[in-house]
């Protein structure tokens, strides 16, 4: 083995180590939120066996578990923007309902959310799904505006 080979084969062993120091200081998640759905609902929270879901038992396996679940509301608009803001309905504005397509509110484009957050911090984030935080004029509550 040449010098050189050695030290390139140190170097990206260093690198390797430093990657994988980086990568348990800032691990991955995955929030899912769903509707009406209940603890006992999934064979990796309650032992279910009518509920097949495979592809959740592995993230829960693989990952922590957390039991201990609550909602700020019981309906879906409001409880996804307290889950977004980390505040209240009553604060965040979005409440006492859902918003629908043709509402002409959503959520305030001056709140903090934890994607932007999570963005600052260095994190990529991505949303799939149900947004039902507002539409407004022109698309203004987007998640993509």
């Amino acid at each position: 083995i040449t010098k050189m080979a050695a030290l390139l084969v140190l170097g990206l062993t260093f690198l390797s180590i430093l990657s994988c120091t980086q990568a348990a200081l800032r691990p991955n998640f995955i929030f899912i939120m769903a509707d009406d759905l209940g603890y006992g609902d999934l064979a990796s929270f309650s032992g279910n066996p009518v509920s097949q879901t495979p592809n959740l038992d592995s993230m829960v396996h693989q990952g922590m578990k957390f039991t201990s679940m609550y909602s700020a509301s019981p309906v879906c608009s409001p409880s996804r923007g307290a889950f977004l803001t980390g505040r209240y309905m009553t604060r965040n504005g979005v409440w006492p309902g859902v918003f629908s397509p043709s509402s002409i509110g959503g959520l305030a484009l001056n709140e903090t959310t934890l994607p932007s957050l999570l963005r600052d911090a260095g994190y990529e984030t991505f949303m799939a799904g149900k947004w039902h935080l507002g539409v407004g004029e022109d698309g203004k509550y987007l998640p993509w505006n």
